[in-house]
């Protein structure tokens, strides 16, 4: 269902888009510059999809029981048009490996079904609670209604914090194993934390754990990176 959900909202979004999208089945004009974006992306796209058909394959093998992913989809990449982004943002092809390694990550973890589970079951507890407050006092009742959906909120910001850096953790083994540099994925989230000046909501209140706990996440887990990266790509420059 979520598979099938997704791919829906892809393309809805794309006909959404129009003559935003660039060089791809959707667009209505392709120059230069849009060539070299859309080429980049692709580039960037087809080996990280080898190295995740060669990840699941090598935990499969390992004894790791879960559901494949990778050579079950059908890959494709567009770039849709903003203007937020340049081609000086897609001029460091590590720096867009690790954004997409990262999003990669999420669908060969099930995050998006696993998401549409927990919100299900929370809002299944939700009305469980609400059925055995019929006899209370209703100031009380309501209290407890806001507790239990306070609580109910929290656990899906928990949950969502887990998939996002499970979602870097796999991200990283990707960009690795396709041979992009893993030295860019701190410096880009420490970079990511001083956007706006580094306002922030606490890390309890938000989905996402914060920048500066995903660049410590990677500074942690780049040692074992290096290493794989010089076994299988050669020495980092």
């Amino acid at each position: 269902q979520a598979t099938k959900l997704g791919a829906q909202s892809y393309v809805q979004m794309l006909r959404q888009e129009g003559g935003n999208v660039l060089c791809g089945s959707g667009a209505s004009s392709c120059d230069a510059a849009g060539r070299r974006v859309y080429d980049t992306v692709n580039e960037i796209g087809e080996r990280l999809r080898v190295a995740a058909i060669e990840m699941e394959r090598d935990y499969l093998e390992a004894g790791y029981g879960f559901e494949p992913v990778a050579t079950e989809v059908d890959w494709t990449f567009d770039v849709i048009q903003s203007e937020r982004v340049t081609l000086e943002d897609i001029s460091d092809v590590d720096k867009l490996a690790v954004v997409m390694g990262h999003e990669i990550g999420h669908a060969l973890a099930h995050h998006g079904a696993k998401r549409m589970s927990n919100a299900r079951l929370a809002q299944m507890g939700t009305l469980a609670v609400g059925v055995g407050l019929g006899d209370m006092d209703p100031g009380q009742a309501q209290m407890v209604r806001q507790a239990m959906g306070m609580a109910a909120q929290g656990g899906v910001m928990a949950f969502s914090r887990e998939h996002e850096t499970e979602a870097d953790k796999i991200g990283l083994e990707l960009l690795v194993r396709a041979c992009y540099d893993p030295r860019e994925a701190p410096e880009l989230w420490q970079r990511m934390g001083q956007i706006g000046g580094g306002q922030r909501p606490p890390e309890w209140l938000s989905t996402h754990p914060a920048s500066e706990t995903r660049a410590e996440n990677f500074r942690r887990w780049m040692p074992a990176a290096s290493e794989m990266y010089e076994q299988r790509c050669g020495r980092l420059g």
